[in-house]
């Protein structure tokens, strides 16, 4: 938020391709999915069908501290890539 105060900004987006992006590993395989393929039906796996869409996936694969990471590298570049700044 600080970005788009700084910018005297009125909006911001993702590009269509950043977003295509950042979906392709957050919904891809993961640990927790194979999990939940054997786990009884419930909240947590969308009671059985296991798609990639229940409450414990669509999670950054690598975990907190790499995502963290992450966003700090992103920030630090400084020209938002990614972003449509309006």
């Amino acid at each position: 938020m600080k970005e788009v105060f700084d910018r005297d900004a009125r909006s911001i987006e993702p590009t269509a391709q950043a977003e295509a992006d950042w979906v392709k590993p957050v919904t891809g395989p993961s640990p927790m999915r194979e999990y939940q393929a054997i786990c009884t039906p419930g909240y947590y796996n969308q009671e059985g069908k296991n798609e990639g869409q229940g409450f414990l996936d669509n999670l950054y694969p690598e975990g907190a501290v790499p995502f963290f990471r992450l966003l700090k590298a992103w920030r630090e570049q400084g020209d938002l890539n990614g972003i449509v700044v309006r």
